[in-house]
């Protein structure tokens, strides 16, 4: 829960950044909205092979599951 009770922030599995150049990412963040003005919204960010995709849902606090799933940010 982020410090103003409006965003509750999960990961999906560990969190990492290669030392490699450039540096390669992996595990998912996601976050929902737990607050009054953001009970509606939810976003994921997934590292791939080919770059971290930003993926929002503006409909629901279920954040989107994948890099093509709920709809660009």
């Amino acid at each position: 829960m982020t410090g103003d009770g409006r965003w509750t922030v999960t990961t999906s599995g560990s969190l990492a950044v290669s030392s490699t150049s450039p540096p390669t990412f992996s595990g998912t963040i996601q976050a929902a909205g737990s607050g009054a003005d953001t009970a509606s919204l939810s976003l994921g960010m997934f590292p791939t092979t080919t770059g971290v995709f930003l993926r929002c849902n503006s409909a629901s606090s279920t954040p989107p599951t994948g890099p093509t799933a709920g709809e660009p940010c």
